[in-house]
Order: structure tokens, then sequence, then C-alpha cells
């Protein structure tokens, strides 16, 4: 069985995109407004947890499913899973880098997700700190 253009393939897409570009999406217009970054310095730690969290599930799902399937084009699987923890990691270092420069500190643990992300290990399942 393929991955490249398969229904588990698509799910994950759709997974992506629903859940970690729409909450990457509320993120960056939070940040790159000075009024909205202030009425949501609150709400910010959650929203970059679930960001984290949901591309932890995404990843462990695909992980999941390498352990119970042969997919014939393991490459490609293992392309796809680098590129969604290096798109995770790039956006949480922009979300990180930001708040630094406009002096907004917030209750979350950065480098504790980036770290889990970049692993060493492709083939586990990055764990989620306690936000």
């Amino acid at each position: 069985m393929k991955f490249f253009n398969s229904d588990s393939e698509r799910r994950n897409n759709t997974n992506w995109n629903k859940c970690v570009v729409h909450m990457d999406n509320i993120i960056k217009d939070i940040l790159t407004d000075t009024a909205s970054l202030d009425q949501n310095k609150e709400l910010l730690p959650l929203l970059v947890y679930r960001y984290a969290n949901n591309v932890i599930a995404i990843i462990g799902r695909i992980l999941t499913e390498i352990n119970t399937t042969s997919f014939e084009d393991m490459n490609y699987v293992l392309d796809y899973l680098d590129s969604a923890r290096k798109q995770a990691v790039d956006d949480l270092e922009y979300y990180r880098d930001r708040l630094t420069e406009r002096n907004c500190p917030v209750n979350f643990d950065f480098n504790a997700f980036i770290t889990a992300l970049r692993m060493d290990e492709p083939n586990q399942a990055p764990i989620a700190p306690a936000l």
C-alpha cells in the first residue's frame, strides 16, 4: 500500500489544515495586532498548546500507521513526517521570537515542544510537555 495520495494522507492533510493551520492563523493574527495581543495574552499559551498538541497527534497517528502498515513508499512517509516536524518547529520559533520581540512573556515552554519535535528518532512519537 502506498501512503502518497491514499485515504490516510488525505485524512492527515485534512486534519493538518483544519486543526494546525487554523490554530496557526489565529495565533499569527493575535501576534501581529498589538491590541489583540494585549487582549489575548492569557489565551495565547492555550492556543499555542493546542497547536502543538494537534501536530503531535497527527505525527503520532502516522507513526502508528507505519507500525501497522507496510507502506511501499516509506521514504515519502518519512519525508512527510519530517516536513510536518520542521513546519511546527518553524512556527513555534516564530511565535516565541515575536513574543520576545514584543516583550510579552507567556507561560508556555516553547523549548520543550521544539525539543520534542526535533527528536533524533523519526519513528518515535513526540510527547507533549504539560501546560
